[in-house]
């Protein structure tokens, strides 16, 4: 997509991470150091940015062979409909391809 930019396993802020979640209104935004500590050790993180700004995430934990865990899926509300999910999720199948399960928590 046009003017977006991926990443993978950065160093995203606490309060960048804040900001995303609590675009989609998620209970995990008000607990940024726990948040910050989770996606800090999670085995897979995916980002989209738009310049400065974190509009989508994806992160996973795995045990190393057999089962993966996405852990987060979520985009900005003014960029969702735009692929950025798609996206997210067919590079974590392609990276992932070798496991037998491939798993999206929900809560």
């Amino acid at each position: 997509m046009d003017n977006f930019e991926y990443k993978y396993n950065i160093e995203i802020s606490k309060e960048q991470l804040e900001k995303l979640f609590k675009s989609v209104k998620w209970k995990t935004g008000e607990y940024p150091n726990r948040l910050y500590k989770a996606i800090k050790n999670s085995e897979y993180v995916m980002s989209v940015w738009k310049k400065e700004e974190l509009v989508g995430l994806l992160s996973a934990i795995s045990d190393g062979a057999i089962n993966v865990f996405i852990t987060y899926l979520l985009v900005k509300p003014d960029y969702q409909k735009s692929g950025l999910g798609s996206i997210m999720m067919n590079d974590f199948c392609e990276e992932f391809r070798g496991y037998g399960r491939r798993i999206l928590t929900t809560d």
